[in-house]
């Protein structure tokens, strides 16, 4: 195992700040777009590596229970400690964690309806590739509100 990076203390305030929900069991971080949540190829900065900053007054170091993508953004639960961990983990496995994406535009659509022909989520694409697979095409409709 690679030995974690050293973080700054620019880091480390930028991941104090990203905080937006504390408790014994969870942090809630407003993660912003352009950010990684875990490390990999050509990322080297990322929500995983800066957790270290998030320990607080915690045993442990946090967890990450789930992942938003690198241009998403939006809150982020990340565990405090095992057990939580163990909680979380499960109910997004498990499906049972309600998760909710809003998207905001600027202007007004045309049209109040639109549809979308892209694989269900059960799909094993991978997500880069879900929107131009054939298989296990479902149409989605999408209605503007006002």
């Amino acid at each position: 195992m690679r030995p974690r990076h050293i973080l700054s203390e620019d880091e480390e305030s930028f991941a104090r700040e990203m905080v937006i929900h504390k408790d014994r069991d969870a942090l809630v971080l407003n993660k912003p777009p352009g950010l990684a949540t875990q490390g990999g190829t050509k990322t080297t900065t990322h929500v995983d590596g800066l957790l270290d900053a998030l320990q607080f007054e915690a045993e442990g170091r946090p967890k990450l229970v789930h992942r938003l993508d690198k241009d998403t953004s939006g809150a982020l639960l990340v565990a405090r400690n095992a057990r939580a961990a163990a909680f979380f983990a499960k109910a997004f496995s498990g499906r049972t964690a309600k998760k909710i994406y809003w998207a905001l535009v600027v202007g007004v659509p045309r049209s109040t309806t639109a549809r979308s022909s892209c694989p269900s989520p059960s799909s094993p694409a991978p997500a880069a590739r879900r929107c131009m697979s054939t298989r296990k095409t479902a149409s989605r409709r999408a209605r503007a509100t006002g």
